[in-house]
C-alpha cells in the first residue's frame, strides 16, 4: 500500500514527555512534507492550543489541516478557515454542567482563545499548561451560558473520574459522549464527533482513500482514528485499549516513534 497522509495525535505522540518535538522527529516531518505527503494534527486540544505547533511544523506552507477537540472542528491552516464543526447538544450541556459540579468536578471550556474555569482545583491548571492558553476563573460564565460549545472538560481526581464515567452515558442519553485522554479528565462532545470520523471526512475531501492514511496515537480518544485508518499505529507508551486495536506498535514518544514510522512507510529509510 502507498500511504499519502499521516495523522498525528499531539500529546505523548508527536510530543515527548518534555512537551517538545524532538529534533529527529522535526527533521523527519519536514522531509515528509517536502516530499509531498499530507501531515495532519489531531488532538483533544482546542484550535488555539494547536496553532503554535502547527506553525512550528510550517503546516500553513503545505496546505495542511488540523483536527481539534477530538474531531469537533477541522481547520485549514493556509487561511485558518473552518471546514467542519459540530457543537454539543445544548439541552445536554445545560444538564451535565450542574451534574458534574455537584459531583465535585471543576468544569472548563474555551471562549475567544481563553480557557474559562469555574473553580480552582488540583488539576484545573493542566489544560493551560498543555495548550499555552491563559485560563480565567469565572463561575458565573457557566451559569449564564446560552450557546452550545464544541467541548467541555470536567477535571477531578482519577478515582472520581472512574466512578462518574460509568454513569454518564445513562444519565445523558445518546447525543453527548465523553472520552478520557488523561486519568483526571472527562472530555465532552457531541456523540457524532470523533477523531475517526474527522479523519475519514478530511481524507475524502482531499481525495485520499482511508486505506492511504496512517494514524498514530497513545490515548483512548485515539481509538476511533486508529481503527478508521488504513494503518493504525500505537505508541509504545499507549494505553492497553489502544494497543489492542492498533495494527502496529512503534517506539515511544521519547524514542522518536513518529520518526520511525515516517522512515518506514514514507521516506523508506
Amino acid at each position: 500500500m502507498t500511504y499519502k497522509m499521516l495523522v498525528l495525535d499531539i500529546d505523548d505522540t508527536l510530543l515527548n514527555s518534555d512537551q517538545e518535538i524532538s529534533p529527529k522527529t522535526y527533521d523527519r516531518l519536514m522531509a515528509f512534507q517536502e516530499a509531498g505527503f499530507q501531515l495532519v494534527l489531531a488532538s483533544g486540544r482546542p484550535y488555539e492550543g494547536m496553532i503554535g505547533l502547527a506553525k512550528e511544523l510550517h503546516l500553513h506552507s503545505y496546505n495542511s489541516y488540523i483536527i481539534s477537540m477530538n474531531g469537533a472542528q477541522v481547520n485549514r491552516m493556509q487561511d485558518q478557515a473552518i471546514i467542519f464543526k459540530q457543537p454539543i447538544n445544548f439541552e445536554d450541556q445545560k444538564a451535565f454542567i450542574p451534574f458534574l459540579q455537584e459531583k465535585g468536578f471543576s468544569v472548563l471550556t474555551y471562549h475567544e482563545g481563553k480557557i474559562i474555569v469555574d473553580k480552582v482545583s488540583t488539576y484545573s491548571h493542566v489544560e493551560s499548561e498543555l495548550t499555552g492558553m491563559s485560563d480565567y476563573i469565572d463561575p458565573d460564565y457557566f451559569k449564564n451560558l446560552q450557546e452550545a460549545k464544541l467541548k467541555f472538560i470536567a477535571v477531578g481526581e482519577p478515582d472520581l473520574v472512574n466512578t462518574v464515567e460509568m454513569d454518564l452515558q445513562q444519565h445523558f442519553g445518546q447525543e453527548t459522549t465523553c472520552t478520557s485522554s488523561k486519568p483526571f479528565y472527562l472530555e465532552f462532545y457531541n456523540s457524532k464527533v470523533s477523531k475517526g470520523l474527522a479523519v475519514q471526512t478530511l481524507a475524502n475531501k482531499l481525495g485520499y482513500g482511508i486505506d492511504q492514511v496512517i494514524a498514530m496515537g497513545d490515548g483512548n480518544n485515539d481509538i476511533s482514528m486508529i481503527q478508521a485508518a488504513g494503518l493504525g499505529v500505537a505508541m509504545a507508551n499507549a494505553s492497553a485499549a489502544l494497543k489492542a486495536v492498533a495494527d502496529e506498535v512503534t517506539l515511544s514518544s521519547d524514542e522518536d516513534g513518529v520518526a520511525a514510522i515516517v522512515d518506514k512507510y514514507f521516506l523508506n529509510k
